[in-house]
């Protein structure tokens, strides 16, 4: 079960990276059609590209771990898709805000590694979060990936886990809400463009 908490924190350090790129790469040159589109609709169209990459990388990784390592995958691909899918959209989202507020892609960079080790040990993924002491666990649920973590491993492993719908929301949710924040912020970029 390991493979799959090192697959999942390294897609998620993969969108975070592709997404500060996107926002910070020095060489990026905005196209005259995204000057005229709104804000929310500007960063609807990033979101979209990252997850639909991020979610072929995941199908690409499940086939490719169950096929040639013979690593099960229980429960259905709807339910690996819903956990997924949330995860990435929520991950997109916050990487959006967290990249716009950097200064570099050096930065940010150091900002999501820093991140990355932290979550996966809090997660719960390697061993429970219940015996952890209080203020650990406040943090760990301050992570994303720790709404992924666990119940990706019981549907790999088990089938299924009763936090499923629940965990999904909470992503979902959290995307939702950081979604005009991140759109408000990546605006404010593309806007400095134009100016210059």
């Amino acid at each position: 079960f390991l493979v799959y908490g090192l697959a999942l924190i390294a897609m998620q350090q993969g969108v975070l990276l592709s997404v500060s790129s996107g926002i910070l790469w020095k060489e990026n040159v905005s196209t005259p059609e995204e000057f005229t589109l709104s804000r929310w609709k500007r960063w609807l169209v990033k979101t979209f590209v990252y997850w639909s990459l991020g979610m072929f990388s995941y199908t690409v990784f499940l086939g490719i771990s169950n096929y040639f390592f013979m690593l099960p995958i229980n429960g259905t691909f709807a339910e690996h898709f819903m956990l997924a899918g949330s995860f990435l959209f929520c991950i997109i989202q916050l990487g959006g805000i967290v990249a716009s507020l950097c200064k570099n892609e050096l930065l940010f960079s150091r900002v999501s590694v820093c991140y990355t080790v932290p979550a996966f040990i809090l997660s719960g993924f390697t061993w429970p979060l219940e015996p952890m002491p209080f203020l650990v666990r406040c943090l760990a649920y301050l992570s994303p990936y720790t709404y992924v973590a666990d119940t990706a491993r019981n549907l790999y492993i088990y089938g299924s886990d009763s936090r499923l719908a629940i965990n999904c929301a909470i992503l979902l949710i959290t995307g939702l809400v950081s979604f005009p924040f991140a759109s408000k912020l990546y605006s404010k970029i593309i806007d400095k463009r134009k100016i210059k």
